[in-house]
């Protein structure tokens, strides 16, 4: 018990990550050395949590060098230090699966592999939650602008009959005081005036009170969709970090950067205007921006380069737009300049023959297939999906050692 000190908990985490760090770089004595330590320590605190990962970690350690026997006894350890993570025990109950496969006992294989089967079953039942209750945050979110729509109609509504009911009521008693020239009805008049001045000041307090809170409540609703897309953020974030499987992890690190990019719509939407239209062509750079910092594995700088003006369009357009421009922009920082030193991507807007035209282009190695055969993949099928939806479409060539995407829209979309 004496390892246990204050230090003991960063000093376990050390160890365990050197050991992680070891098994990487196929120094394997030093691997299950700092493996074994961080155990002593976390036995000794009696931290059961991080124990069963200790030990998961050296079972799999051992199962890939087919010392079965270790592998055993710290797979089975990590077993009864079941945790209520559904992640972690589908896992250990795969690699239980193949040490029996490798110890030939197929019926204790296909215990564990049943059980990793039914927790995976669970995972998925998990997630299908998750999408769930970001469907119903969107649907809840639109209720709710629909409502404040409406209340800003009523307010305005409120406005315009106060104001016309003020012309009234001076009209009528500027022919009133015309019309009386007696003194004393002179001064009952006036007198009258003062009160109804009175109560227009409080009525107009009133109907300003109503506006701010309006706007109050508007700018909730703002700040409650912002935390929505954050939230569904972090949410994939964390199913991505989670999943062992690699190609779940791209496309769940994909659908963060999409939502990352309607933020980016509702953000410039909510900053810059009130009748739900942005600057796309600040918008545009602004994502691209982003993508570059969080997408862009090569070791050199990309140099991008823009062409066009400010535009105005709906947010509904604009969104669509910004996810096709998200899905070229990742494939071209991802695939495109592999073994190059050097790198360029130009992004170009214009209107032409009564259409917007968008052309994004890069230097880099481009499409390994003609653009029509790779319909099939998922990337590109979103890109016609989102075409679609705008009514435009998507046309792809190699010229001058360049891939050009140009996607053209009906001018009348962007209304």
């Amino acid at each position: 018990m004496a390892l246990a000190n204050k230090d003991s908990i960063s000093m376990a985490f050390s160890w365990f990550h050197l050991s992680s760090y070891f098994w990487k770089a196929q120094q394997v004595d030093s691997c299950f050395y700092f493996g074994k330590m961080a155990e002593k320590l976390w036995e000794a605190r009696v931290e059961k949590i991080d124990l069963s990962h200790v030990c998961q970690h050296l079972g799999k350690c051992y199962l890939q060098l087919n010392r079965v026997k270790e592998a055993s006894h710290y797979l089975h350890k990590a077993e009864g230090l079941l945790l209520s993570d559904p992640y972690f025990n589908e896992t250990l109950f795969s690699t239980l699966a193949e040490l029996y496969i490798k110890n030939g006992n197929t019926a204790k294989a296909y215990h564990y592999l049943a059980k990793a089967k039914e927790l995976s079953q669970q995972i998925r039942e998990k997630e299908s939650s998750a999408k769930l209750a970001g469907l119903q945050i969107r649907y809840q979110t639109a209720q709710k602008e629909a409502l404040l729509e409406k209340q800003r109609e009523e307010t305005e509504q409120a406005k315009n009959e106060a104001v016309k009911s003020i012309y009234q009521r001076n009209t009528i008693l500027l022919i009133t005081i015309g019309l009386l020239l007696v003194a004393t009805v002179v001064i009952f008049l006036n007198r009258k005036i003062n009160i109804k001045n009175h109560q227009l000041t409080v009525t107009n307090s009133a109907l300003l009170r109503t506006t701010e809170q309006k706007e109050t409540l508007l700018k909730e609703v703002h700040h409650r969709v912002k935390n929505n897309l954050t939230t569904l953020k972090s949410l994939f974030y964390l199913q991505a970090k989670s999943s062992p499987d690699q190609n779940v992890k791209e496309a769940l690190i994909e659908c963060q950067q999409q939502i990352h990019s309607m933020a980016l719509i509702h953000q410039n939407m909510y900053e810059a205007t009130e009748n739900e239209r942005l600057d796309f062509f600040h918008f545009l750079q602004q994502l691209i921006t982003e993508l570059e910092i969080t997408k862009r594995t090569t070791g050199f700088p990309v140099h991008i380069t823009y062409q066009g003006q400010s535009m105005e369009m709906d947010v509904s357009t604009a969104l669509f737009l910004g996810l096709m421009v998200n899905e070229l922009a990742t494939n071209s920082f991802k695939h495109a300049f592999v073994g190059r030193d050097q790198g360029a991507i130009h992004v170009a807007i214009e209107k032409a023959n009564h259409s917007f035209i968008l052309t994004f282009m890069d230097d880099g190695v481009g499409l390994t297939r003609p653009f029509d055969a790779l319909q099939g993949n998922f990337g590109f099928k979103l890109l016609h999906i989102m075409a679609d939806q705008v009514q435009g479409t998507i046309r792809y060539q190699r010229e001058q050692n360049q891939s050009v995407f140009t996607i053209e829209v009906p001018y009348e979309q962007l209304a």
